[in-house]
């Protein structure tokens, strides 16, 4: 695949405003400059939201639309794949995105996602491989040493140009979880299907030996209704009896007559209590009168006096006891009476309650018994009207799903068991490894091939994991992280041109267009410095259609087939080529 990228034109984007600018890609070694924040960057901003949806830097995608105008951001870019033009236009605020191939608008689809991927096929790269072989920022960007395994290992599938394997490993994955939904539909489909052709069958034998036998069960089904009809009938008979016989004692209870034997005994209680204080008063002045002086008159009392109070006395006390007898004969009788009528109240209350209890159990069998009548009428109405042979269709048909059935779990179980093998061969020690093997040898050269232009004292190899090993000239082995900065930047630029050059070999991606950022700002000293940008020149000389920009503040001249100035105008991002 060849990519030949031939201008980007942009508003309204980050520092840029609605001015209309165009940056069109030239051949050769291009300097972009300018002073910090002026909007040299930015250019790669643009050309990553274009074409991927998403800035390069970490910035929020709505912070891309200039701060002052606050709408209308639209990028569109012109580019050449495979000699066939394509067109991507991408805008914010109103969002829009369009893709047109020679000139024609492609057909896009509905989820933003699939659109995006669709748009990555087209290119033959998506956003992370962007920024290894096409947008280099050195400080920006995690060195490729630094990233995870699993990160490391997709970039370099992608430019082995092997990472379809990933895209089918996914989609036969795919494939064997929708096969195994699928199996399991349709063994639950199989298993109702079975349960129906089971239940068919014991219906349609339950139904013969029903139509055998509905004549004996109907005569059998009469004699114990008609045992059930008459049990009620003898319970009804029963109940009314008991009920009458309850009626019957409820008549023979009456109360005795005692109208006023309650307030009697009351008062009858209160009389005692008087007498009974009297007794007693009459017999403490008994006492009194024992020492011939009278306390309540205050005089001694002679013979006679004593004589006259103790008579009067003892005739007293036999009219309070004689009246306190009479009154307590009276209250036994009074209580037998009350007592008698307690008791008859209470016979006459539970003789009540049991006819009560009759009557709702004689309402009852009366109901039930009309339910069993009605129910004889529906025995002795009932007639056999079954067809046995409809049942024989349905078993039948039953038959056949069951076989299809197990037809399709056969074919889907052998699906399953071919893509479980697919998974095997494309997994990471399947054929990936394979290729891997292969053209592991191809990038470590390139490495090395730049780690002598650069003049760095190891040697560089990647094992099949993909864990990289830096041997220095002494045979030690050393870490990328125990390496000075230069170093690092070094082995960085060099894992990073070697990926382009080799994307460019055994890969069918071949792109026109490369940026570094921060080339020149990076802690290399300026011998290295020299090496490294001579190292870049000499790729547009070899490529003459490679367009390489290197961003920087810093100047660094006698080199540069083109300059481009970038200076704020007013607030806004204006460039200016110089030659």
């Amino acid at each position: 695949m060849k990519v030949n990228f031939k201008d980007i034109k942009f508003k309204n984007i980050l520092s840029y405003g609605n001015k209309e600018c165009k940056f069109s890609f030239k051949e050769g070694l291009s300097s972009i400059t300018g002073r910090n924040g002026h909007g040299k960057s930015t250019i790669i901003d643009i050309l990553s939201y274009n074409l991927f949806g998403q800035p390069y830097r970490k910035i929020k995608i709505n912070e891309l639309v200039n701060r002052v105008n606050k709408k209308n951001l639209l990028t569109e870019s012109v580019l050449e794949i495979n000699d066939v033009e394509y067109k991507i236009i991408r805008g914010l605020k109103p969002a829009i995105f369009q893709i047109y191939k020679d000139g024609e608008e492609i057909e896009l689809l509905s989820s933003k996602r699939l659109i995006q991927d669709e748009l990555n096929d087209i290119l033959g790269i998506n956003h992370n491989l962007f920024k290894q072989i096409i947008a280099l920022a050195l400080n920006a960007n995690k060195p490729f040493l630094t990233l995870s395994a699993g990160d490391k290992r997709s970039i370099i599938e992608t430019i082995f140009n092997i990472d379809v394997f990933g895209v089918m490993t996914k989609e036969v994955k795919k494939n064997l979880t929708e096969l195994k939904i699928d199996l399991n539909i349709k063994k639950t489909e199989l298993r109702g299907v079975e349960g129906a052709y089971e239940a068919l069958t014991y219906q349609k034998e339950s139904i013969t030996v029903a139509h055998d036998n509905f004549a004996t069960d109907k005569d059998n089904d009469i004699k114990s209704i008609n045992k059930i009809i008459a049990d009620f009938k003898l319970r009804i008979k029963k109940t009314k009896a008991n009920i009458k016989v309850g009626n019957q004692s409820l008549d023979k209870l009456a109360l005795v007559e005692c109208k006023f034997c309650e307030e009697e005994l009351s008062t009858i209680k209160q009389d005692n209590s008087v007498i009974q204080y009297k007794i007693k008063s009459i017999l403490e002045h008994n006492e009194v009168l024992k020492d011939d002086y009278c306390t309540k008159c205050g005089h001694d009392i002679d013979e006679a006096h004593k004589t006259k109070h103790l008579t009067e006395n003892a005739n007293k006390l036999i009219e309070y006891e004689s009246k306190h007898k009479s009154n307590c004969i009276r209250a036994v009788d009074i209580e037998k009476i009350l007592k008698k009528n307690k008791d008859i109240t209470k016979q006459i209350a539970d003789v009540t309650n049991a006819i009560n209890k009759a009557e709702e159990k004689l309402e009852w069998n009366t109901d039930e018994l009309e339910k069993a009548i009605n129910n004889k009428k529906v025995i002795v109405d009932r007639t056999l009207d079954i067809d046995v042979l409809q049942y024989n269709e349905q078993i039948d048909a039953k038959g056949l799903d069951i076989n299809t059935l197990t037809t399709s779990v056969d074919d889907i179980s052998e699906g399953i068991e071919t893509n479980t093998i697919l998974v095997d061969i494309l997994s990471e020690n399947g054929v990936k490894s394979h290729f891997i093997k292969k053209l592991l040898p191809i990038l470590n050269k390139k490495i090395n091939t730049y780690f002598e232009h650069f003049e760095m004292p190891f040697i560089f190899k990647f094992d099949e994991m993909l864990e990289e090993s830096i041997i220095a000239v002494d045979g030690t082995n050393t870490s990328y992280f125990a390496c000075s900065e230069g170093e690092k930047k070094r082995i960085d630029i060099s894992i990073l041109l070697s990926f382009i050059d080799t994307i460019k070999e055994i890969s069918n991606f071949d792109c026109n267009l490369l940026f570094f950022d921060e080339l020149l700002d990076s802690a290399v000293d300026s011998t290295n410095l020299h090496l490294i940008i001579t190292a870049i020149k000499e790729m547009t000389i070899k490529d003459t259609n490679l367009a390489i920009y290197v961003i920087s503040h810093r100047s660094y001249s006698g080199i540069w087939d083109n300059i481009i100035e970038i200076n704020k105008v007013g607030g806004f991002s204006e460039i200016k080529i110089l030659e």
